[in-house]
């Protein structure tokens, strides 16, 4: 949302927004002249042609209902988004459940190494484009959110899925329901589609090309060595020998994504030699297995990582004898249908800090519940495993085991990094 409000701005447009709080996305956004409210009470409308609101938000909010009420347009701002992805001439929309953020920030930077200039529209926020940058020239790179099928609003040229998961099923219902979606998204158009995706591989047609490492696929890496900075590969395509990566950040997750960046640079007639440079010098996305600072000697990192299939990727990159992990569960209803899954993925922390549930839309509901959470944890390992209701209360529990552990990290989608930050700060 904040991405859009700034393109609008930059267009002279009258930006007014609101927000449950102050955050330093919105502070940016008063300086570029936006007028941001912090209460949502219907009476920020006056003289407002278009009110756009994310799918996250319940389409009861006394603002949306306020604007109907005043015959004001009310849209999504996926349909807006993908309004302005039609203006291109070029343009690439980034899906999957996982990697998409990190897949998008490298596919940007490529483009901005090989001088393409290109428009960018990111779920988070990386060093070079932040979450969007205003580009002049005909590439137009968006992440595009599976959430709610709100990619289906969009029409890119390419698309891209890096891989299908089970999430979001608050809204699917079923597996099925989220490839048939996918499968929609891609149509007809050129995919770039993870081979080695087992779900993936359902929506692949006669327009696909895909990326992997297991599997046969059109581009791949061999030997790929993992090092103390990062990951190295050789990057490979129809059989030919491209040139050697080497990546500055963790987790064997991030060779697919730079193979698939690969992938979607190549397609667009990017040369290798860019598409090299633009990948070595990417330094990471925000919350993805950032060092934010130290504290009690301890190295503190925050990473996105809301979903099972997040959760067991991040902690493969770590040493779980030496770290405290602190795990915040995104919504009740994810933590409800994938309970087992969650249980599966956290049970090997040697020392696990569960911190209260981020509700975002939803309402409390016990079967999704961190204190179920917790007692199913606790039946299936002997690890530690506390649940806490406070930055002082997590203090205190960390202070009697900083002598044992080297590192901490806070997992997870919700506030749980403004707890990672005032845990430092402090």
């Amino acid at each position: 949302m904040s991405a859009l409000a700034e393109y609008f701005l930059l267009k002279n447009f009258t930006v007014l927004g609101s927000d449950v709080k102050k955050t330093a996305k919105t502070e940016r956004l008063q300086s570029l002249g936006a007028t941001i409210f912090y209460e949502q009470n219907g009476k920020n409308l006056s003289g407002v042609d278009l009110v756009v609101y994310s799918s996250a938000v319940d389409e009861n909010c006394v603002e949306i209902q306020v604007a109907k009420s005043k015959n004001i347009p009310c849209i999504k701002r996926s349909i807006l988004l993908g309004d302005i992805l039609g203006g291109f001439n070029k343009s690439i929309g980034v899906s999957g459940c996982h990697g998409k953020t990190t897949t998008t920030a490298m596919i940007a930077d490529i483009f901005i190494c090989a001088e393409l200039d290109p428009t960018v529209f990111l779920g988070g926020s990386s060093k070079s484009v932040h979450n969007f940058r205003n580009g002049n020239g005909d590439f137009c790179i968006v992440e595009a959110c599976e959430f709610k099928k709100s990619f289906l609003d969009m029409m890119p040229k390419i698309v891209v899925v890096t891989n299908i998961d089970n999430d979001h099923l608050d809204c699917y219902k079923s597996m099925q329901n989220i490839v048939d979606a996918f499968k929609e998204f891609v149509g007809d158009k050129l995919a770039v589609v993870n081979a080695d995706d087992v779900y993936a591989q359902e929506i692949s047609n006669y327009t696909t090309l895909t990326f992997g490492i297991n599997n046969s696929a059109h581009y791949y890496a061999t030997k790929i060595k993992k090092d103390k900075n990062g990951y190295s590969f050789t990057a490979c395509a129809f059989g030919r020998v491209y040139g050697r990566i080497k990546l500055k950040v963790q987790g064997v997750y991030n060779v697919y994504n730079a193979l698939c960046a690969f992938a979607v640079a190549d397609l667009s007639g990017v040369p290798f030699g860019k598409i090299k440079k633009g990948l070595e010098q990417f330094c990471g996305v925000e919350r993805r297995n950032q060092i934010i600072g130290k504290k009690f000697n301890l190295t503190c990192k925050v990473d996105y990582a809301h979903h099972p299939t997040e959760i067991k990727s991040i902690l493969s990159t770590i040493n779980l004898d030496k770290t405290i992990v602190v795990f915040q569960p995104h919504t009740y209803s994810r933590t409800k249908y994938l309970m087992n899954d969650f249980v599966n993925a956290l049970k090997d922390v040697r020392f696990l800090v569960l911190v209260s549930t981020y509700s975002a839309r939803e309402s409390f509901d016990e079967l999704g519940s961190v204190e179920l959470l917790k007692e199913n944890l606790q039946k299936a390992s002997e690890n530690q495993c506390i649940y806490i209701k406070s930055l002082a209360e997590l203090i205190s529990v960390v202070l009697d085991e900083t002598d044992k552990y080297e590192q901490i990290m806070f997992l997870g989608a919700g506030d749980v990094y403004d707890l990672a930050q005032k845990f430092i700060e402090i």
